[in-house]
């Protein structure tokens, strides 16, 4: 069976493999920093990527244009910075919360290509930002507020988590038009490389910009949170190992070949997947549930998306 004759499959792997993004995430925030965890994620992916694909990477770089290295720089710096918020939402506010914001991303991808390609948004697509905006209301006055002065790791609702989690679905938008942008580039690379080692090459090095911009970060932050830092033990390197195999290295690769082998609609189709796939999660090995309102923003935020992918 070919995946590009079943783009459903490719949509379902992605949405189970980002699902278990966010619970994992919840789970290793427990024992380390927001920026270590997203170094952790986003460097574990590239060293597998650069273990199995040697140095096919060096020469997909070196046949890559300036132009082209800048924008792969450019795109790995901004999923790190969509990590970081993400993670940061998931940290300050509701598990639910953070991972049903996340389904907005099909509301900023239609944007973004608005105003980046001057595609502009149908009739259809424009009422699902609606209902998905109003969803994310809703979601946003669902329960009380609290301070942002530490984590809460999705014990209470935090608008501060909810505007991370919001600020990550806005810069995942960029990322998706700079990482449009670039494919030309990545195409005009060496032919000396099958599309697959090519497009896998560009994801290492995407990882790679990610992890050094979330290095940055931890090196600017931690001389201040060093009084708050814990020794990682088993559980905190666990949950950041399946953060780098399963989100990342599984359902981010998986999603960076899809976009050139199947529908946008798909990939559109993949953010609400995830949300349903995390909920899932959350509820079934952390007892995480939503609250009414959450539920209810939830559902509207993806029957919004469903209304602009379909």
């Amino acid at each position: 069976m070919r995946l590009t004759r079943e783009p459903w499959l490719i949509a379902l792997l992605t949405s189970l493999a980002w699902g278990s993004g966010s619970p994992a995430c919840a789970v290793a925030l427990r024992e380390l920093p927001v920026s270590l965890v997203v170094a952790g994620r986003c460097g574990g992916a590239a060293l597998i990527l650069a273990l199995f694909l040697r140095g096919r990477i060096t020469t997909f770089w070196t046949s890559l244009s300036w132009s082209g290295r800048r924008k792969a720089v450019l795109a790995g710096a901004l999923l790190g910075l969509h990590f970081l918020l993400f993670v940061g939402g998931v940290a300050y506010t509701t598990l639910p919360a953070a991972v049903t914001l996340v389904a907005l991303e099909p509301v900023a991808i239609v944007l973004a290509g608005f105003i980046f390609f001057g595609i502009r948004p149908t009739p259809r697509q424009l009422g699902g930002i609606t209902v998905a905006i109003a969803g994310a209301l809703c979601v946003g006055f669902g329960s009380r507020a609290v301070t942002a002065d530490a984590p809460t790791l999705g014990a209470r609702h935090s608008w501060y988590g909810d505007a991370l989690a919001v600020a990550a679905v806005i810069v995942y938008a960029l990322y998706y038009a700079v990482n449009r942008d670039l494919k030309a580039d990545a195409d005009a690379a060496t032919s000396s490389l099958t599309q697959t080692q090519r497009d896998l090459s560009l994801a290492a090095m995407i990882y790679a910009s990610a992890t050094l911009l979330a290095l940055i970060f931890a090196a600017a932050v931690m001389p201040r949170e060093a009084h708050a830092f814990i020794a990682p033990g088993p559980q905190g390197y666990a949950a950041v190992a399946v953060l780098a195999i399963v989100p990342t290295l599984i359902g981010h690769t998986l999603s960076q070949v899809a976009s050139r082998l199947v529908s946008p609609i798909w990939i559109a189709l993949m953010s609400p997947g995830e949300t349903l796939c995390s909920v899932i999660v959350s509820m079934a090995f952390f007892g995480v549930y939503p609250s009414a309102p959450e539920a209810l923003g939830g559902a509207l935020i993806i029957f919004g998306a469903l209304i602009i992918a379909l």
